[in-house]
């Protein structure tokens, strides 16, 4: 069967050609915008998750000076933090530097938010309630 009249000149018409290839040119612009969205909201996803990682590894350190002192504590007490307030002046430098360099470091994260307040219990059980 031959193409009837109408199809021939509908697919000879370079306007409608003109706009399909307008459309098709669109088109390819959201789906070339969508991708590039998609991988710049992955990227910093994977960033952030980068962060949280490495500010709850610097908090690990943290925690294992305090296992540490639990484990050589003559205290009976299950808060590392009241073992750190009978601990040796150097120990307790350390543990403050390290909280403060969570803080610092990680400002924003979890990690930081347990940091500070790990920070605070220690200035409170200190009885330094200025710097709580």
């Amino acid at each position: 069967m031959l193409p009837s009249k109408a199809m021939i000149d509908h697919e000879s018409d370079p306007l409608k050609a003109e706009q399909w290839m307008k459309n098709l040119k669109l088109l390819g612009l959201v789906g070339v915008g969508a991708a590039v969205i998609w991988g710049g909201a992955a990227f910093f996803n994977k960033m952030e998750v980068t962060s949280q990682t490495k500010a709850f590894s610097t908090l690990a350190k943290v925690e294992k000076l305090e296992a540490e002192l639990l484990e050589s504590s003559k205290v009976l007490s299950n808060d590392p933090i009241e073992v750190m307030v009978e601990a040796a002046a150097e120990k307790q430098e350390a543990y403050v530097g390290m909280l403060n360099e969570v803080i610092a470091s990680h400002n924003g994260t979890s990690a930081a938010h347990l940091a500070a307040l790990r920070l605070g219990r220690f200035y409170s059980l200190s009885k330094n309630s200025e710097k709580a």
